[in-house]
């Protein structure tokens, strides 16, 4: 019984510990995206201004 919980928790843990890699992966891409858009339209702007 005990030992069968210790396995669900690890699991659980493991779950955790690769969505959290996966949300921290998905969110740097969004920021590098964010930058990217950010730099096309300030140097759009400048050449229009």
């Amino acid at each position: 019984q005990i030992e069968s919980l210790q396995a669900d928790i690890a699991r659980l843990e493991k779950q955790y510990e690769d969505s959290e890699k996966f949300l921290n992966r998905e969110a740097a891409f969004e920021e590098q995206r964010l930058h990217e858009e950010v730099k096309y339209w300030k140097d759009k702007n400048y050449r229009l201004g």
